[in-house]
């Protein structure tokens, strides 16, 4: 689970270096090149802990077919649940 955590931390590096870049201000970030989505925190913990379905989202951003939207608050909620003690990722 190594790869998740180094995937989550190039994904927060990736947001704070295009935030600055962000047309929507603290709205949104646009990622990719795809249709615009919002991730829901739980996709990414799901993905990060235990793949299946949520991951291929991860991989969809990651190929650019899809730009997650995300907010601050999304992104904050995402740095604390992935902080919480029972998550403990395989």
């Amino acid at each position: 689970m190594e790869a998740y955590e180094n995937q989550y931390q190039q994904m927060l590096q990736d947001y704070e270096e295009k935030r600055a870049l962000c047309r929507y201000g603290s709205r949104g970030c646009q990622v990719g090149q795809g249709k615009k989505v919002v991730v829901d925190v739980n996709v990414f913990i799901s993905a990060f802990g235990w793949g299946g379905t949520p991951f291929k989202v991860i991989e969809l951003l990651e190929k650019g077919e899809i730009r997650n939207c995300i907010s601050e608050e999304i992104l904050a909620e995402l740095c604390r649940a992935v902080a919480y003690p029972k998550l403990v990722f395989p």
